[in-house]
């Protein structure tokens, strides 16, 4: 993700677009998913691409250890 306020509406608009897919599994089901949503609700900063990078690596893990215990 491109970072700077010149690039937080095209920013909070990618979040839009995962948040808004069937297959988001919603702010409960990890910190990643909050943060996406909280990024398309226009909360704080959109985040460098290493913040994406690190959130992205939160949800997938997530559900990893998620679909591993049952």
């Amino acid at each position: 993700m491109p970072h700077g306020k010149q690039y937080d509406d095209a920013n909070r608009q990618a979040a839009r677009c995962f948040t808004g897919l069937v297959e988001f599994r919603g702010s409960k089901a990890s910190a990643g998913e909050r943060w996406l949503r909280d990024r398309s609700r226009g909360a704080v900063s959109t985040g460098a691409h290493t913040t994406w990078n690190k959130m992205g690596n939160i949800q997938h893990m997530t559900l990893v250890a998620r679909s591993l215990e049952g």
